[in-house]
Parts: C-alpha cells; structure tokens; sequence
C-alpha cells in the first residue's frame, strides 16, 4: 500500500514484458515537450555527462557528421549539435523522435531523424565521422549485427563510441495508473563488445568504467556503465 493506494504490481502476471519501440513510444506519450522532464536535470545531462566525458574524450566536433544510434528525445543529439557537429539521429521510438523534433528544432539545418533500427535499415557506407550509441544498446540484442552496421557507415579512420549500462541497470518496471511494463533488453559484455570491435578492423582507443552524477532521468534508469571507444582502421 503507498499513500491509501493499493500498488497495481501485485504479482509477476501483472507486468507485460515489451520491446524498447513500444516502452519509448509508452513513455514519451506522457510528455508533452522534453524540457518538461526536469530542466535542470536535463542541462547537468547535457553538459556534464555528455559534453564532459563524451566530447573530452572524441575531441572537438565541429563539423563533423555523427550518428546517434538511440537519438530518444535529443538530450545528447542537443549536446553534439552545439558543439557544431551535424547529426543523424536514428532510433525505433516515433513517439521518442517527435520529441526530439520539437526539442532540437532550432538545429533543423545541421540535424537529420530518422525512424528504424541499425540491425534491420539498409544505411549508406562510409558516410559518418563519428558513430555512437548512447546508454542504448542494452537494448538491442543483436550486438554484432548493430556495432558491424555503425562500423560498416564510418568512413575510414572514423571512430566508433559506445556508452554502455548493464542489463542490470535497465529500468525494470515502467507503470502508468493501470499498466506497468517491463523493459526487454540484454547485457552489455564489455570483453564481448571488444571482441567484436577487433573482429571488425577497430583499434580500441578507451575502454573506461564510468559513474556519472547526473541526477536520474526516468525512464533512463542509473548512470553507471563503460565508455567504450575504438577507431575503425584506414
């Protein structure tokens, strides 16, 4: 009981296991703009967790064209833009990219969104300086046919960034007033991911376990994972 109100997670068979398009799409229908989360957490976000560690360790980015894989709602898209890249933002959430519209509109010329999955569109090769997944591919459970897909639209010495959280850190249960979901995803092995990165001609330039201070975001779930980032040989 939590404040007079039975809680609706009673038993296992109330919760419906679900694929991170329809959690996204779940959970980003009860927002209404992205700056409505939390301003300021959103900021600190930006700033430090992305700015701070993903930009101190690729470098200045104006100018060059990156891939986000797992755009969501544009909080790190926001951070690339202001430092002068130009972005693709890719992700299986609709709901989740008609907030990044709304949210990063002010960076229409210098940002594309497009709405698929890296282990099932048929991307262009050769395309990208940077590629990166942020804090998403412990959703996706093909991890050799993602990573090959990124690697595979770098252009030659192009460097590929994987932010990674655990299986254990995926938000377990996201609940509405009657529903309550649970999240499908798989662990990220970072000895598996480096595996793969070599398999594919990358030289691995930073493999670093990371916890951030950033408030958490829900449904974003507990800042604490690796950065991984390997440069795709020429």
């Amino acid at each position: 009981m939590d404040g007079g109100k039975e809680s609706i997670i009673m038993s296992p068979r109330n919760i419906r296991i679900i694929g991170a398009a329809e959690m996204f799409d779940t959970v980003s229908r009860d927002i209404t703009k992205v700056e409505d989360v939390n301003p300021r957490i959103i900021s600190l976000y930006e700033k430090q967790f992305v700015s701070g560690q993903f930009i101190g360790a690729i470098g200045p980015l104006k100018g060059k064209h990156l891939l986000d894989v797992g755009i969501g709602w544009g909080t790190t898209s926001r951070a690339f833009l202001e430092s002068g890249a130009i972005v693709t933002g890719l992700d299986v959430s609709s709901e989740s990219l008609n907030l990044a519209r709304r949210y990063l509109s002010c960076y229409s010329d210098r940002l594309t969104i497009v709405h698929g999955d890296i282990t099932e569109y048929p991307y262009p090769s050769h395309v990208y300086d940077i590629a990166c997944s942020i804090r998403t591919m412990c959703y996706i459970k093909n991890k050799q046919l993602a990573i090959g897909a990124m690697v595979s639209m770098l252009c030659s010495g192009g460097v590929i960034a994987l932010c990674l959280k655990p299986k254990a850190s995926v938000p377990d249960v996201y609940e509405t007033d009657s529903r309550a979901f649970q999240i499908e995803g798989w662990p990220c092995r970072i000895e598996e991911l480096v595996s793969i990165l070599r398999t594919l001609n990358c030289k691995i330039l930073m493999k670093k376990r990371i916890i951030n201070k950033v408030p958490v975001i829900k449904p974003m779930g507990a800042c604490i994972g690796f950065w991984l980032i390997a440069k795709k040989r020429t």
